[in-house]
């Protein structure tokens, strides 16, 4: 009777499944896996030229990954890094679903439109002095604002005043400097370090158009003061309806003309306590043309409009912001705009932008 090969025996480098010993014959040497004559085929357990530059052979096995690799977190829309694209805008206003946690808004491509400028170098993208969160639970940092928490004016206000609770805002929130300094600063987005101007570097750098941009500048008066900046860019936006068509408008004449009277008229804060005690929530104050309150400037440049609010022009001001300041570390702030529809032709308004700001401590906010 012819005997039977003997089993193949186990090592202690073999796995628990009993996998047969490693065959030292069957490893493909640098003769069989590289030929210069022949295109090669890549598969497991070879080596590839393809895998190095310059063609030099690569002792990396092109075989895949066992582990999956874990999908990277949402991305935020950052308009500082080397794209600006924007979340685009509905054309109309629908109900309003009951509001979720606060999520960054999804982001659609923008042609290039621009030659892209290799030799201006690319910046870390930026949110801000004041970092961006991602729920509100997080502290020390500001989300964008659900358009549902705030009410606007519906079309048939002048009527029955009835307002309604927007889906969606006409710019996106891009990011937040805060800073303390030994006086209030006007003009911050022209800083090389702001948010815009980083911004606007790195889509010169990518050849992209930059967006409008929106730069809304609280100057609070305390011991240091504090600036607050919030800046936001505009969605794309293609009016389908008369009343789209109306307001589309009345917004470009806003940012576009030199009228500060009209300006002043127009832009209005909707200022809400989302946590906090009831003093506060009373302090916030209603909906308000927020230069009839406090000494407010417009600036308008080639890609922005600055708007400056000097908190510290009203003494009234001044004390909700005392009171507010001292319990800072224990609200919750939304901050929204929008520009007021004053005639039929001119509603139903749309939401422009919102901030909030979440649980945030003065003493750790930067010095400059």
């Amino acid at each position: 009777m012819t005997k039977l090969p003997p089993p193949p025996t186990m090592n202690k480098h073999d796995g628990a499944g009993g996998r047969a010993p490693r065959n030292i014959s069957a490893v493909p040497t640098m003769q069989h896996a590289i030929s210069l004559d022949k295109p090669s085929v890549s598969r497991p357990g070879s080596i590839s030229l393809a895998s190095m530059p310059g063609g030099k052979p690569s002792l990396l096995h092109n075989r895949p990954d066992p582990k999956p690799r874990p999908k990277p977190p949402p991305d935020i829309p950052s308009y500082s890094g080397y794209s600006l694209d924007l979340p685009r805008m509905h054309h109309s206003p629908s109900p309003a679903p009951a509001e979720e946690p606060v999520l960054p808004p999804a982001a659609l491509p923008v042609e290039k439109t621009l030659p892209s400028r290799p030799d201006v170098k690319p910046e870390s993208a930026t949110t801000g002095t004041l970092p961006r969160g991602r729920h509100i639970t997080a502290t020390q940092c500001y989300t964008e604002s659900p358009p549902q928490a705030f009410e606007v004016r519906s079309a048939t206000y002048l009527k029955k005043k009835k307002k309604y609770k927007p889906t969606e805002a006409m710019f996106t929130l891009v990011g937040v400097d805060t800073f303390k300094v030994d006086r209030c600063q006007a003009q911050p987005a022209e800083w090389e370090g702001s948010v815009y101007q980083i911004a606007r570097r790195n889509a010169e750098h990518a050849g992209e158009q930059m967006p409008r941009w929106l730069v809304v500048n609280f100057m609070c008066p305390g011991d240091p003061d504090i600036n607050l900046v919030l800046y936001f860019a505009e969605k794309p936006f293609e009016p389908k309806t008369e009343s789209d068509h109306e307001y589309k408008r009345l917004v470009d004449h806003f940012f576009d003309c030199d009228d500060h009277k009209f300006q002043k008229k127009r832009f209005k804060l909707i200022p809400l306590c989302v946590k906090g005690g009831w003093l506060v929530k009373k302090a916030m104050g209603t909906p308000a043309l927020i230069a009839k309150k406090l000494e407010t400037n417009f600036r308008r440049t080639t890609g922005y409009l600055e708007v400056s609010v000097d908190v510290g022009s009203s003494s009234v001001a001044k004390r909700v912001l005392g009171t507010v300041s001292g319990a800072l570390t224990s609200l919750v702030l939304d901050l929204g705009f929008t520009i007021e529809g004053k005639m039929e032709n001119e509603l139903p308004e749309r939401l422009v932008g919102g901030c909030r700001i979440q649980y945030v401590d003065l003493e750790q906010i930067p010095e400059i």
